[in-house]
């Protein structure tokens, strides 16, 4: 079994409002300091929903949605099938646990998040004419990777848009 990955913009999507996440890059670096990026990385471009207006312990709501395609192949079936999850990922601007989080980091996030929920899941089983539970699956576990060490982001919800 062969799977193949791309990513379909949204049409709809804009890039992130003046001075949000103005200078917090979040990078990861190997041992030899080589910058580690996930593979979903650009994909994501986080815009603001709601403004924060600063005024409680956390504020503001920001949202990226895009299209993950997907391809399997497998020895038995000369046809590939193809299938795509559509993603919507949101999270707080600021959270009274994490502070601010920009959109990059909100983008860096949610792409190591994808790539390793699709990568564990891609080869948990045969998918082929299941491409709705794999999205459904593919959801629950992004979202609990947002939620859990090392991301942490309390708060994100992941969903069909």
């Amino acid at each position: 079994m062969i799977f193949g990955v791309s990513c379909v913009q949204n049409p709809t999507g804009t890039s992130e409002p003046d001075g949000v996440g103005a200078g917090a890059l979040a990078t990861d670096a190997e041992p030899t300091g080589e910058a580690v990026q996930a593979a979903y990385e650009n994909t994501f471009h986080f815009v603001v929903t709601v403004e924060d207006d600063g005024k409680d312990a956390a504020g503001g709501w920001q949202t990226a949605v895009k299209t993950l395609s997907f391809i399997e192949t497998d020895d038995e079936s000369l046809i590939p099938y193809y299938f795509k999850c559509p993603v919507e990922i949101g999270m707080p601007i600021r959270s009274s646990t994490r502070g601010t989080i920009s959109a990059q980091h909100a983008a860096a996030a949610s792409a190591a998040a994808t790539t390793e929920a699709t990568e564990s899941l891609m080869h948990s089983r045969n998918w082929r004419g299941e491409g709705a539970a794999y999205c459904r699956e593919l959801y629950r576990r992004i979202q609990i990777l947002l939620q859990s060490p090392p991301h942490s982001i309390g708060g994100a919800k992941v969903k069909r848009p």
